[in-house]
């Protein structure tokens, strides 16, 4: 969840503790207590795969609903969300909007689902769009890139507000900066459409932005640039190194440019939807969020400490790593060698890397601590300096909050996992165990791993219960 800084760092210090301790703190009748509790009630919801911990969602209920009945906020914020997602018979608007309005003095996400909420009533409920630009606002005060976008674009717009443009830049450019690109096409509207405020190459560079960071406006940045040809080029061939080329060459290498953007944005999401990765479930309003994953990877989860990254790559970091994933951090990282900031650019290939090793030797590899050190490896001269506290981070935004809730009911039906990662079987059929013929695996690697940690102790005994059942 997007929380209040204070309350957040406890809740990532929480997040690195087991199951067992969490039982153990959430009996203490403090405050503290209570955060445990709601710790401990997620992992039973969302399972642990730095820990194996299985999800046990009846569990999970069973100890959020307890702790939402002791009066703790975090706990009835949660509930509201999960009966959203996947309770519409239990739905009570009232109590949605007393529970986030509530929540919102803390929780950026309570503040912008309640605009949201607000925004969508709005045009048969007179008041609405006033109220959802108040509940929009308070989050932004947080830090809420989504909160910062949404005030400037209600700005810009002129939608339950007086329209204020120059005060719409100041929040969308906020927003931006947070790692919302939504927040750059707004700006590219503005610069190119908003009579006093006309800069064709502000425009431009917004919308480069805008589709490097995998929000598709792929033809839009094409007939933009062709539109306004002699106010851009020299920005385009000095960011391209084309010394020397002609206009029409220079047109030419843009229209490939795009072209090549466009063609490896739709291979990319073609391969994910085949997998059915998570990446593959933003509708395209959420597509920044991919945007934002890359900039937090490669500018600060990069420099976590062991745990903290396996946490984030659950918690935050899973729709990266994929193709769509690999794809915005390649743009990206070509994006930072044009640009000339080589320390970033080191960063984002690391990040690449990590996930080429995922794709190749699974999580049982990266979960070997001595197996790679970032923070050493790839931050000049900084070494472990440049340490990082996923505790430190003013806001956290959980994929699970932003995804398309047909991912979570397809992710939470019944199907058959990995045994070593606990992934779950998509379209690409796992294998199964051919001595014992009980567990299954998503890779070779996941096999041996297993097998060396865990599977050679039961396979005889998984096996010896199959043929006690078939002569039974």
């Amino acid at each position: 969840l997007l929380l209040k800084h204070m309350e957040g760092k406890e809740f990532c210090e929480l997040d690195r503790v087991k199951v067992e301790e969490l039982e153990v703190l959430s009996k203490e009748d403090t405050p503290k207590g209570r955060n445990a509790q709601y710790m401990l009630a997620r992992r039973y919801f969302e399972g642990n795969w730095v820990y194996n911990e299985l999800p046990n969602e009846k569990k999970g209920l069973t100890w959020m609903k307890d702790n939402a009945l002791k009066g703790h906020l975090p706990s009835q914020e949660y509930l509201t969300y999960w009966e959203m997602k996947y309770d519409n018979n239990a739905l009570n608007f009232k109590k949605i909007e007393q529970v986030l309005s509530e929540a919102g003095a803390t929780s950026s996400l309570a503040g912008t689902t309640l605009g949201e909420f607000f925004f969508l009533q709005s045009s048969a409920m007179p008041g609405y769009m006033e109220k959802s630009f108040e509940a929009y606002t308070k989050a932004a005060k947080l830090g809420c890139p989504l909160a910062q976008y949404w005030v400037g674009t209600l700005k810009h717009m002129g939608k339950g507000i007086e329209k204020n443009v120059p005060e719409a830049i100041e929040y969308l450019t906020k927003a931006k900066k947070g790692g919302n690109k939504n927040a750059c096409y707004q700006l590219f509207r503005i610069y190119s459409e908003e009579e006093k405020h006309i800069d064709e190459l502000k425009a431009y560079q917004n919308l480069l932005k805008v589709c490097i960071f995998g929000v598709p406006h792929f033809d839009t940045l094409n007939k933009y640039f062709r539109g306004h040809f002699d106010k851009i080029k020299d920005y385009f061939a000095k960011l391209n190194t084309l010394e020397g080329y002609n206009d029409g060459e220079i047109m030419n290498l843009h229209e490939a440019f795009a072209y090549d953007l466009t063609k490896q944005f739709q291979d990319a999401l073609h391969a994910d939807k085949l997998y059915q990765r998570v990446s593959a479930y933003y509708l395209d309003n959420q597509m920044w969020i991919l945007g934002y994953y890359a900039k937090y990877f490669v500018t600060r989860a990069i420099f976590y400490d062991h745990l903290d990254f396996l946490i984030a790559l659950k918690g935050e970091l899973k729709p990266l790593f994929s193709d769509l994933g690999k794809y915005i951090l390649n743009a990206y990282s070509k994006h930072l060698n044009n640009k000339g900031k080589k320390d970033l650019k080191k960063q984002a290939q690391a990040a690449i890397e990590l996930i080429n090793i995922y794709n190749e030797k699974g999580l049982d590899y990266l979960k070997k601590e001595g197996k790679y050190r970032l923070a050493n490896r790839f931050a000049p001269k900084k070494g472990v300096k440049a340490s990082k506290s996923r505790s430190d981070e003013t806001v956290i935004y959980y994929w699970q909050d932003y995804v398309n809730p047909q991912y979570l009911k397809m992710e939470r039906s019944p199907g058959i996992f990995c045994n070593s990662c606990k992934k779950k079987q998509g379209v690409e059929k796992f294998k199964i165990c051919s001595a014992c013929k009980k567990v299954y695996y998503c890779s070779k690697q996941c096999q041996i791993s297993d097998w060396k940690s865990n599977h050679k102790k039961e396979c005889a005994t998984l096996k010896n219960q199959k043929q006690l059942i078939i002569s039974s």
